[in-house]
C-alpha cells in the first residue's frame, strides 16, 4: 500500500509539475515593467540605427520603453493624453501614430530624436472631415493609415497619406458601409471587421469609391484580422466569450469559405483579442490566456505551439490580461502589454507542430 501511495505521489506530482510548465511554453519571459494604471495596446518601432523601443498605450497616455537592454526596458517617453480606455498604435516611417476613444483625434508623435525626446501633436482631420475619437488604426503598406471606428458618420475608415505629410496627412477618401473595429489592409484590399455584422473585404484601389466584394458572418463580436503573406488565408479574432482564432478561404472574395478553429484553453470561455499572422503561425494576444503562438500551416488544423501566461491569476471569461502583442522585431523578440501587468518582453522559439496524417 506504501509503494502504491507513493507511486501515486510522485506521478500526482510530476502532473503537476508538467501542468505548471504548459502555462509557458516555448516563450520565456525577459522582462515585465509594470506601469501606474491600465495598458492598452502596443506597437515596435525600430529606429535607422536598428535601436527598438515599445510604444504602448495607457488609460492616461502613451509609454515609450527603450528595449536596448532587454533584460531592463526603461521608459523614456511618456506623453499624457485624454484619459481612455482605448489606444491603439502604428508607425510609418519615424513617426507613431496614436488613437484613443476620448478626445483630441489622431496623436502623431515623432521619433527621430528618441531616446532623448518624442514631441507630439494632435491631428483631428480636414474639411468636411472631423473627428475627435477613434477606435483603432491600420498602416498598409505604402503608408496609408486607415483610421477605424473614429465618431465621424457611420465610424468607418478614414483614409488618409502619412507618405505624403507625416504630420498633416492629406485624406483620400472615406470606407463608410458600416462602423469598423479593427482592419488589415494589403495591395489596396481591406479586410474590415465590423463587429456584430461579421467582416467584409473592400477594393480600396479608388479610395473615393470603395466597392465591397465581399463578406462572411464569424462566431461572435468580429474583432481583429491579419491576412496569411501569400493572400489566401484570413485568420480572425470574436471578441465573444468561448469564441475562436478562425481561418477563412479568401481567394474569392465573393465566397468566402471557414477553413478551421483554433482555441486556447477549450472550456473556460477565454476570449480572443488580437491575432497576427507571422511565416507559419499566428501569435494572439488572448485576454486571460496571455500570449499564444499558434502553427497555422495548415489552416484547417491550427495547433498550439507556445504561451506565456501574463494573467497568472486565472484564465476564463472576462476583459483582463493580455490586449495586445507585437512580434515583428525578428529573432523570436516579442513585446506584450497587459492590461493589469504592464510591459512584457519575450522571447519565443517558433516549434512547428508535429501531424499525423
Amino acid at each position: 500500500m506504501r509503494k502504491l501511495l507513493l507511486l501515486s505521489l510522485i506521478l500526482c506530482g510530476l502532473f503537476m509539475a508538467e501542468n505548471i510548465q504548459a502555462q509557458n511554453v516555448n516563450i520565456e519571459l525577459l522582462a515585465n515593467a509594470q506601469v501606474s494604471d491600465n495598458s492598452t495596446d502596443i506597437w515596435g518601432y525600430t529606429a535607422p540605427n536598428g535601436d527598438k523601443y515599445a510604444i504602448m498605450g495607457r488609460g492616461s497616455g502613451v509609454s515609450i520603453f527603450d528595449l536596448r537592454e532587454l533584460s531592463d526596458p526603461v521608459e523614456v517617453a511618456f506623453l499624457p493624453g485624454a484619459n481612455s480606455g482605448w489606444r491603439d498604435i502604428k508607425t510609418w516611417g519615424e513617426y507613431a501614430y496614436v488613437t484613443n476613444e476620448t478626445a483630441n483625434g489622431l496623436l502623431i508623435i515623432d521619433l527621430t530624436d528618441l531616446p532623448n525626446s518624442a514631441p507630439a501633436t494632435d491631428w483631428t482631420g480636414s474639411g468636411d472631415i472631423q473627428f475627435s475619437s477613434a477606435h483603432n488604426i491600420f498602416m498598409d503598406e505604402n503608408g496609408v493609415a486607415y483610421i477605424v471606428g473614429a465618431d465621424y458618420q457611420a465610424g468607418g475608415a478614414i483614409m488618409i497619406d502619412c507618405a505624403a505629410n507625416a504630420t498633416n496627412p492629406p485624406i483620400l477618401g472615406v470606407y463608410n458601409d458600416r462602423y469598423v473595429h479593427d482592419c488589415f489592409v494589403v495591395n489596396d484590399i481591406l479586410y474590415a471587421n465590423e463587429g456584430n455584422f461579421g467582416f467584409s473585404i473592400v477594393d480600396v484601389s479608388d479610395k473615393n469609391n470603395p466597392v465591397a466584394l465581399g463578406s462572411a458572418q464569424s462566431y461572435g463580436y468580429n474583432h481583429n484580422c491579419w491576412l496569411s503573406d501569400d493572400g489566401s488565408t484570413l485568420f480572425t479574432t470574436d471578441e465573444t466569450s468561448g469564441t475562436w482564432v478562425v481561418s477563412w478561404d479568401v481567394t474569392d472574395p465573393t465566397d468566402i469559405q471557414e477553413l478551421g478553429r483554433y482555441q486556447s484553453s477549450p472550456g473556460q470561455n477565454v476570449i480572443p483579442h488580437n491575432t497576427f499572422f507571422i511565416d507559419q503561425y499566428v501569435v494572439t494576444s488572448y485576454y486571460r490566456d496571455g500570449v499564444t503562438i499558434a502553427d497555422v500551416s495548415n489552416p484547417a488544423a491550427m495547433t498550439e505551439v507556445g504561451n506565456y501566461d501574463t494573467h497568472p491569476q486565472g484564465s476564463g471569461d472576462g476583459f483582463a490580461g493580455c490586449w495586445g502583442v507585437y512580434p515583428y522585431f525578428g529573432d523570436g523578440l516579442i513585446i506584450a502589454s497587459d492590461m493589469q501587468m504592464g510591459l512584457f518582453v519575450l522571447d519565443a522559439t517558433y516549434q512547428p507542430a508535429a501531424f499525423i496524417e
